[in-house]
């Protein structure tokens, strides 16, 4: 949910699933360099690629939000709703996979991410279900399987407590199922402890070099995964033609200065409408009514900062015919980019266990 627990999340993924690293040492810093320019010339191809085939945009009641929508209209759709600083490119990595397995998958921009804009008005996750709604209606959609990553996965809750009648299951990874506040009591000291007094963001010349900032462990060490994940997050220069890494962003959340954290935390309503919703929203109020299967996504380690697995089990315990809890061991935050073959196996399996096809 949080820049800071992203970032390392997303470099674990990359230390685990990407092609062989490019480092200095094999090559040294010029033929490195060459090498990951490559990875990134070929990324932003594919990525151009998929926005040709796939790209659209609709114009909701809140804003002109971007969306990419992958395989045949007759297949079951899934709209999904990505976590903080990520976008609808978040599931390349296995929307090949569940198209194949049946599915017609939607994925969207919300305010800030990717190529849709932060609108001009307070807005909370709640608009976007609304966008959502106002989506799958203008796709002639009545009912879908609802799922999010993350922040995404509350979207996806919040969905369901707005539209049950338009909702077909809910698919909801490391966020939806527990309230943030419960899910990271534990580990407030250390999220505060990597807040800065005052974010000053990196600035860089071009989105490559930026690109290289953000890889794991070594400045020159970026391969296709790490390029994907990072540059599908739809990076753009300032009036200056300088880039950052998403700073009008997490100005916007408070998730710039130490004081605007903590006033999330103990003062939640002076902060900005959307960053508080997300905080202050209660899947045991949300989900008080649950009549839709529910596949929950929860990966779990020994440095696990959203520890959601008891109130997971507490949820289940009232629904035991409708929730399925699929448990990720030795997993960061990321399951679907760390996990992409038990994920796909977990949503196929899931998908038929409960008769949707």
């Amino acid at each position: 949910m949080h820049r800071l627990i992203h970032f390392g999340v997303l470099n674990l993924a990359v230390a685990i699933l990407a092609l062989p690293h490019i480092t200095m040492a094999q090559s040294g810093v010029a033929d490195a360099r060459k090498l990951a320019h490559e990875a990134y010339e070929q990324v932003k191809a594919d990525i151009s690629l998929e926005e040709e085939q796939f790209g659209r945009f609709i114009q909701t009641p809140n804003v002109r939000m971007h969306y990419l929508d992958r395989g045949p209209n007759t297949g079951t759709p899934l709209i999904w709703a990505p976590g903080t600083y990520s976008s609808a490119h978040e599931l390349d990595w296995v929307a090949d996979e569940l198209v194949s397995a049946g599915l017609r998958i939607i994925t969207i921009d919300y305010y800030g991410h990717g190529l849709t804009p932060l609108p001009d008005h307070p807005v909370s996750v709640y608009h976007v279900a609304d966008d959502m709604a106002f989506l799958l209606d203008h796709l002639g959609i009545e009912r879908a399987l609802v799922g999010g990553w993350s922040r995404g996965g509350t979207i996806a809750a919040a969905f369901y407590d707005s539209f049950p009648e338009h909702t077909m299951a809910l698919i909801l990874e490391d966020g939806g199922s527990v309230a943030w506040r419960t899910a990271y009591d534990h580990s407030i000291g250390e999220f505060m402890s990597n807040i800065p007094e005052v974010y000053k963001p990196d600035e860089y010349k071009s989105e490559f070099d930026l690109l290289l900032s953000l890889a794991a462990d070594s400045l020159l060490e970026v391969d296709l995964v790490a390029a994907h994940i990072n540059l599908a997050k739809g990076f753009t220069p300032d009036e200056n033609g300088r880039w950052t890494n998403q700073a009008v962003l997490t100005r916007w959340l408070w998730e710039d200065t130490k004081e605007h954290g903590e006033l999330m935390f103990s003062a939640p309503h002076k902060g900005p409408l959307f960053e508080r919703s997300t905080l202050q929203f209660e899947p045991k109020v949300a989900l008080r009514d649950l009549s839709v299967p529910a596949l929950i996504l929860d990966p779990v380690s020994d440095d696990d900062f959203f520890r959601m697995t008891d109130g997971i089990r507490e949820l289940k315990e009232k629904f035991p015919d409708l929730i399925t809890h699929s448990i990720y061991p030795d997993t960061g935050h990321g399951v679907h980019y760390q996990r992409a073959e038990q994920f796909i196996s977990d949503v196929v399996a899931f998908l038929e266990d409960v008769g949707i096809d």
